[in-house]
């Protein structure tokens, strides 16, 4: 079943890569996008990332893959015209339209049928991500709901754990091994794999 997340925003940020990277770090993500994205010269496409989860850092944590595995999601991103813009923005619920009348430019994220876990997840937390960061609004495409600032963050969080207990297919569960990644963030996951907070914490400051 699709699930869609749409983010309006009023500028972009100026690099998306590292700002889910340093982002998702406190979420329990270790996130690095396999290829640069910026929205002004990747309208539309698949965004795949490597991912390593950091061990208890959400309910269903420890049925994750040990070791990097491949995720990402459909993505979109565009300068809505002024009438469309004009036409959304008095769609808006009131206590959002304001903000959305400033917030010209919209990115969308979509998993579908075939979607994993770590895909969902990844898709949940990278449109708050964007949302906190560049101070605008995400809107969830199966429940409705409009957020704003640290909302996001608990939407994401809610949306993926009730999806990752919910699902009982083996390949909801099926986690690919991805064998790209930087020095910095293989220092991180080797971290990981050992079980080291300590020396997780050390290489975040590092960094």
């Amino acid at each position: 079943m699709y699930y869609g997340l749409t983010v309006n925003l009023p500028t972009w940020p100026p690099d998306l890569g590292l700002l889910w990277q340093e982002s998702l770090w406190s979420h329990g993500l270790v996130v690095e996008l396999v290829a640069a994205c910026d929205p002004a010269a990747h309208p539309e496409g698949r965004l795949e990332f490597r991912l390593m989860v950091e061990p208890g850092s959400f309910p269903a944590a420890g049925r994750y893959a040990a070791w990097p595995i491949q995720a990402g999601f459909d993505a979109s991103f565009q300068r809505l015209s002024p009438e469309d813009h004009a036409m959304l923005s008095t769609e808006c619920p009131a206590y959002v339209r304001a903000l959305h009348r400033r917030c010209p430019l919209e990115a969308h994220f979509s998993t579908d049928r075939g979607r994993t876990v770590a895909d969902h997840r990844l898709q949940c937390f990278a449109a708050a991500a964007l949302t906190v960061a560049g101070g605008g609004i995400m809107q969830d495409s199966r429940s409705g709901d409009f957020l704003v600032g640290t909302e996001a963050w608990r939407h994401a969080a809610r949306a993926a754990d009730r999806y990752e207990a919910m699902a009982s297919s083996p390949s909801d569960w099926f986690l690919e091994p991805c064998q790209v990644a930087s020095p910095e963030n293989r220092r991180v996951e080797e971290a990981l794999a050992a079980g080291s907070r300590v020396v997780l914490r050390a290489c975040r400051r590092e960094e």
